[in-house]
């Protein structure tokens, strides 16, 4: 091992056998000798930075180490503790600073108080914990101005990290049976109260827990201390304060106010003792929000509101919500179904609801199958919304198909949907469960021509189940040339299987090159023969201003191309540039005359509700400054941008555009 390397050149037999002699027999030796040779000026430092690299939520830099130790230069970190205990990774520019070894971290945590006396640096995990929460806190409390990242050189990252997980370490050590955490809930309780409103104000500019995120724009006000409390599960200040007269608000936060904040994240305790200290507090829960967000401590929590009849109503509002729920949908509908079974009634919106539900809807979905399969009604809409759904929407169409099969609404809309949005599975279930039912028209060939991840073996099989009833016309192989991601191989595959009835027409040719599919265009040429040469451009353009190749679209623009055409989604080049962040591009773009600045696409979005939705600040101020800009456009959702940018987080950008609305007024 590491721990003896040394130069035997030049040493005798006898003087080697005494040096092997003194090699610890255990590793939990080996580090013990390493800590007792730290020197007792150091001793403090050395045990601050066990702690914090033995129990710290994220990885921690060398700079943060050396700002918990107080040591003035990062590279004495491992002077002061021996590179036996702990090593640096080099990750980029940072330093990552991490236990040399996982036995490093077991030697050092304590299984129980009785082996304490085995090393002064030893420690209990829950007394780590209070001491890195009670570090954090203690900072905040003496913090005299919102601007602190720089008091005692503490570097922003090690500031973010006290706001973000002070609360984290705080439940751990709360959780546990360590005796010692009076101290720690005492100044927990002064962060939470009037005399230190400054310290509680500059926590959360540092680390909105509301919002979850950090954030250069300060809120104008925050929820009340209460509604932290309950959101963080801070059980015995939220308690003091209920005591002490706090009442819950109706309208605060995100949650709507401490009662679902609690609720949400499974802090039940909470809600109970909310109860004895506040007079009609169920009036103030909203179930549907709690139904849908609830993420934690379900059966405990929620149950708690399906008990009050009396105050507590389910609606279809309610139900839907649960249906929605992507975490626990299906604990929270299997509460709702057990405990108020009678008042549950499964519309086509709750259907619909599950079948959109992108982590939990197969789960939600077979379960109302079983527990109330009968008012289950497979619907159009149910089929597109699965349609919708990316992530678990194959999943729920495929339970549907397999335990209800003969009950799915066939209409032309339906098979479409799933030619156009799922793949090979899909579509040959529905073809053995429903096939006399299912009509190929010329539209579902199109959906299946123009599937983007699954175009050419949901064409491949219906060539092969049906193949009399496909028929190649322009409008489908004008969808298989505009396909962006199966384009080229939908396209070779109808060459291959029909291709005395594919018609390569202008407007083919047009297809592929406002969809960017340079590679449609060169199979159009090559192999058949049609002159594409001034499409090329086109196509290039919108791959260019997609990708961010500014040289290339300078060039382009440059030589004419025209700058306006749209996909097949109505996206133009200027939407795609503003949408991927391409500031340079968009600049280009909007130098052009005639640039159709507010051209949305076919979900109404425009190239600003792109660039608020994304995050994109530099490009929302260049598009505020072109004569003509509407940022009160809604999409097909009754959006604006606004309203993108404060549903994605970005505050920054929504204020700025309400001001310019106002300005304009």
């Amino acid at each position: 091992m590491d721990y003896l390397l040394f130069d035997i050149g030049g040493i005798d037999e006898e003087e080697l056998l005494n040096a092997l002699n003194t090699i610890p027999e255990s590793l939990e030796e080996t580090y013990q000798e390493a800590l007792e040779k730290i020197p007792a000026k150091q001793q403090q430092r050395v045990w601050n930075i066990l702690i914090w690299l033995t129990c710290s939520l994220r990885p921690m830099t060398i700079e943060e180490i050396a700002a918990v130790a107080s040591i003035k230069f990062p590279s004495e970190v491992l002077v002061v503790c021996t590179s036996l205990l702990v090593t640096i990774i080099d990750e980029k520019t940072d330093k990552t600073i991490k236990l040399a070894h996982f036995s490093v971290k077991e030697y050092l945590i304590l299984k129980s108080e009785e082996s304490k006396g085995l090393s002064q640096y030893r420690f209990q995990s829950e007394q780590a914990q209070a001491f890195i929460s009670k570090t954090a806190v203690e900072y905040f409390l003496h913090s005299g101005n919102s601007n602190i990242s720089n008091r005692k050189g503490l570097p922003a990252s090690l500031l973010k990290y006290y706001a973000e997980f002070w609360p984290r370490h705080a439940i751990k050590a709360f959780d546990s049976d360590y005796h010692d955490t009076k101290e720690l809930q005492d100044k927990i309780n002064s962060l939470f109260s009037p005399d230190h409103s400054q310290g509680y104000i500059t926590w959360l500019q540092t680390f909105d827990h509301d919002r979850e995120r950090y954030d250069q724009y300060i809120r104008a006000g925050y929820p009340e201390p209460l509604y932290y409390a309950a959101l963080l599960g801070l059980r015995m200040t939220a308690e003091k304060l209920l005591v002490q007269g706090c009442r819950i608000r109706m309208y605060e936060g995100r949650k709507g106010n401490a009662l679902n904040a609690a609720a949400i994240e499974g802090n039940f305790e909470i809600i109970k003792y909310s109860e004895k200290h506040h007079e009609r507090v169920w009036r103030m829960a909203d179930l549907a929000k709690i139904a849908r967000e609830i993420r934690k401590n379900v059966e405990n929590t929620f149950v708690l509101f399906l008990t009050k009849e009396a105050e507590l109503v389910i609606t279809e509002k309610v139900v839907k919500a649960a249906a929605e729920n992507e975490e626990c949908g299906k604990e929270v509908m299997m509460l709702l179904l057990e405990k108020r079974g009678a008042d549950v009634v499964i519309t086509e919106e709750v259907v619909k609801a599950a079948a959109g539900n992108r982590l939990n809807g197969k789960k939600v979905m077979l379960l109302l199958l079983e527990k109330r399969g009968a008012d289950v009604v497979i619907t159009e809409e149910v089929v597109k919304a699965a349609a919708g759904n990316r992530l678990n929407g194959k999943e729920v169409m495929i339970l549907l198909l397999e335990k209800r099969g003969a009950d799915v609404v066939i209409t032309e809309e339906v098979v479409k949907t799933i030619a156009g949005r799922f793949g090979k599975g899909v579509m040959m279930l529905l073809l053995e469960k429903r096939g006399a039912d299912v009509v190929i028209t010329e539209e579902v060939v199109k959906a299946a021509a123009g599937n983007w991840h699954n175009g050419k073996e949901v064409m491949m099989l219906l060539l092969e189940k049906r193949g009399a009833d496909v028929v190649i016309t322009e409008e489908v192989v004008k969808a298989a040339a505009g396909n962006e991601e199966n384009g080229k191989e939908v396209m070779m595959l109808l060459l291959e299987k029909r291709g005395v009835e594919v018609v390569i027409t202008e407007e083919v040719v047009k297809a592929a090159a406002v969809n960017g599919q340079e590679q449609v265009l060169h199979i159009f040429e090559t192999d058949l023969a049609t002159k594409v040469s001034s499409w090329v451009p086109v196509a290039r353009l919108y791959n260019a201003s997609k990708a961010g190749n500014k040289n290339m679209v300078q060039t382009l623009l440059a030589q004419g191309v025209y700058p306006n055409s749209k996909d097949e989604q109505g996206r133009t080049p200027l939407w795609w540039s503003a949408s991927n962040g391409h500031l340079s591009i968009t600049t280009l773009l909007l130098g052009k005359d005639d640039i159709p600045l507010n051209e949305a696409d076919r979900e109404g979005c425009t190239p600003l509700h792109e660039a608020a939705g994304n995050g994109h600040l530099s490009i929302v101020k260049i598009l505020l400054c072109q004569d003509g800009i509407n940022p009160e456009l809604i999409d097909i959702n009754g959006k604006t941008a606004f309203a993108w940018a404060i549903e994605n987080g970005y505050a920054g950008i929504a204020d700025i555009l309400k001001t310019f609305v106002k300005s304009k007024e």
